[in-house]
């Protein structure tokens, strides 16, 4: 099993720390805490519940990764463009495709205006044409206003979805940003546990969930999202917290 925590909020490592010391010596005896008592703890508790049925997982199912899916193509993965100036940030994603990426995710948010946004969005989806699946990820950088404006303005470049353009506590915004705008929206930092992603599954807020098996509390929490966004229609992305390749492997 794997863990790793990105952008962990300050004394989240250490409760980390000590939960995984604790569920140690719980070994001793066969007993490791459950779901529900790690949910207590946060962040830190599902990272640890992550890797208890991340391990329990390989335990009743030996790990055997397929190198294609069943129909016979590999697995979808998107490369991601950083904040770059237009011309290279054009140049890095005709060097994706060229490597084999259908898919690139272009971060966005650190713009004062709207105008260099539009240009580098433009430049890089007239360099990879009109195939290649282009999505942009925020990180919660935009207030609602300056999400709608901004998100109409690359509409016509044809964007998958636009992930996370506001903040991460802000469902209503999402939700009012989803009725304004004709791209789709997804949340991947507000999407941190099974009771935020039925919150923003319920307020109608998403056209897509990004779900983090590390930090939703492991394969069983991934299920149960998963299942949730069906019963709507939504699709869930899985993505990961720069673990190792463990960890990728218990995403995959």
């Amino acid at each position: 099993a794997a863990l790793a925590l990105a952008g962990v909020a300050q004394g989240d490592d250490t409760i980390l720390a000590a939960l995984i010391r604790e569920a140690s010596d719980g070994l001793l005896t066969g007993q490791l805490p459950s779901a529900a008592d790690l949910e207590l703890h946060g962040p830190p508790g599902r990272a640890l519940n992550a890797a208890i049925d991340s391990a329990r997982l390989d335990l009743d199912r030996p790990a055997t990764l397929p190198e294609t899916a069943p129909d016979g193509d590999g697995v979808g993965v998107n490369a991601t463009i950083p904040s770059l100036e237009a011309a290279a940030a054009a140049e890095a994603a005709r060097h994706s495709v060229e490597l084999g990426f259908t898919t690139l995710k272009v971060k966005a948010g650190a713009e004062r205006e709207t105008a260099p946004l539009v240009e580098r969005i433009r430049v890089i989806r007239e360099a990879i044409g009109p195939d290649v699946r282009l999505r942009l990820d925020v990180n919660g950088a935009w207030d609602l206003a300056t999400a709608e404006d901004r998100i109409s303005a690359v509409a016509p470049f044809d964007i998958e979805y636009v992930e996370q353009p506001l903040a991460s506590h802000d469902v209503d915004g999402l939700a009012e940003l989803r009725r304004r705008v004709r791209v789709p929206i997804a949340a991947d930092e507000a999407a941190a546990s099974v009771q935020a992603a039925r919150a923003l599954l319920a307020a109608d807020a998403v056209d897509a969930l990004v779900v983090k098996p590390a930090r939703v509390g492991g394969p069983a929490a991934v299920a149960e999202i998963a299942e949730l966004a069906a019963e709507r229609g939504v699709p869930v992305v899985i993505s990961t917290q720069f673990e190792t390749g463990v960890g990728i492997a218990a995403a995959l």
